[in-house]
């Protein structure tokens, strides 16, 4: 078992009681647990990190504690972090999905050293107009990996766009690109949402995530509803594209 998996169930069985759907645990709990397991964790942060956002499915011995149709993640906190449970929603391409030509618009000296990460993704989706196209909107970008503070939490938008609709509605679109064998985040999405529908209330928030595939660049919209454990992500729409020259 890696070590931030045996970080994860330790930290879970120090705080989990039956019955909880949300309990606090802090920093601090983060490195007592290093230590008391020995791991020796060079970057604690990145180890909270890859747990909440980059790890697929949890072990079993926190899935089996949810209720059904539930799943456990990992939330910032004031003060720290929380696990909570949330309805699961697993954000996976549709292989059964047509897929589009998109005449490729990249220059061609950006493609010679383009790469797979998620910064080269961005790029792409820029020089495209993916995600105008995607959400049929006129769209203009105002900041790359935006780093900002929501209800005392630092979160991280990977690209933020505004649109204007053919009826004048004002939108504002969070983007997160993933490349590779990555797996989307449902707390990204909510953290997403949270922050543009308070700093931009004028503007409808729709969610963007686009994932890198060797074939195709999938791309969804999300629709959130609800709040706390009883609050839910669903995937509004789903399209895959294909740059073509």
């Amino acid at each position: 078992m890696s070590k931030y998996k045996r970080l994860l169930e330790y930290l879970f069985s120090n705080g989990y009681k039956e019955g909880d759907l949300e309990f606090d645990f802090s920093q601090d709990s983060v490195r007592k647990a290093d230590r008391d397991l020995d791991l020796r964790i060079a970057n604690i942060p990145d180890a909270i990190y890859s747990l909440r956002f980059r790890m697929s499915e949890y072990p079993p011995s926190l899935a089996r504690t949810a209720k059904e149709g539930y799943q456990w993640t990992i939330e910032t906190t004031a003060t720290g972090y929380k696990f909570i449970q949330k309805k699961i929603c697993r954000i996976e391409p549709n292989m059964m999905l047509p897929i589009v030509d998109i005449p490729h618009s990249t220059p061609g000296l950006i493609r010679e050293v383009s790469f797979s990460d998620e910064q080269a993704l961005l790029t792409v989706l820029r020089y495209n107009n993916l995600i105008g196209i995607f959400c049929e909107v006129s769209l203009c970008t105002v900041q790359s990996h935006l780093r900002t503070q929501f209800d005392g939490r630092q979160i991280e938008i990977d690209e933020l766009y505004l649109g204007i609709g053919k009826n004048g509605c004002r939108s504002v679109h969070p983007v997160q690109a993933k490349g590779g064998s990555d797996k989307m985040s449902i707390v990204q999405i909510e953290q997403d949402y949270d922050w543009c529908s308070s700093a931009l209330p004028d503007y409808v928030c729709r969610p963007i995530a686009a994932q890198f595939l060797p074939d195709r660049i999938c791309m969804f919209e999300f629709v959130i509803k609800g709040s706390g454990s009883t609050r839910s992500v669903s995937v509004k729409d789903e399209m895959h594209y294909r740059l073509v020259c």
